[in-house]
């Protein structure tokens, strides 16, 4: 209401805040407030009665409301307005988006770990490339480099399609 009390909540308002029907008829709208913040909202209640709107509450910021045995959640706020004879009355519905951020907050762990992994995989990579190309040079270069000299000594001893053969094949090498 005009004068920032509750003067309606619905049964979901009811468990997620933890008050009961009657408790929460009339409470003031800063014990939902986490202490830390009613500065601020005071800001945003005075700023949402200049330029009353339906809108979203400060969707950049991480809101946080207060259930009744002071615990605090995460929410998500969207406004809305409603003229009556009392004057103007704020309708605000509170979504609890704990295990919206708690799935967030997994996603976000899967994904660095899914990176951790790439990474690994690319160093794993590169090291069986490094293997394979030692074994390359030591071992298949070592015996090409052997094959070439007996091919030579061979060629050398020929005449005629053999000795064009054994080139060719030593250009080939």
């Amino acid at each position: 209401d005009p004068s920032s009390r509750v003067c309606f909540a619905n049964a979901a308002a009811h468990a997620v805040f933890g008050y009961g029907h009657d408790e929460m008829l009339g409470l003031a709208l800063d014990a939902l407030v986490p202490t830390d913040m009613r500065a601020m909202h005071a800001g945003f209640v005075h700023s949402f009665h200049a330029a009353p709107s339906a809108r979203a509450m400060a969707s950049d910021l991480p809101l946080r409301a207060r259930r009744k045995d002071g615990s605090l959640f995460p929410v998500e706020v969207a406004l809305a307005v409603m003229h009556t004879v009392d004057g103007l009355h704020t309708v605000a519905f509170v979504s609890d988006v704990s295990r919206h951020r708690e799935e967030e907050a997994r996603a976000r762990a899967y994904h660095a770990r899914l990176r951790e992994m790439a990474f690994e995989i690319q160093v794993s990579e590169e090291r069986e490339r490094r293997r394979i190309a030692v074994g390359l040079h030591d071992q298949v270069g070592q015996s090409l480099t052997l094959v070439k000299m007996q091919l030579t000594r061979l060629r050398d001893r020929l005449a005629g399609d053999d000795l064009a053969l054994v080139t060719e094949c030593l250009r080939l090498l």
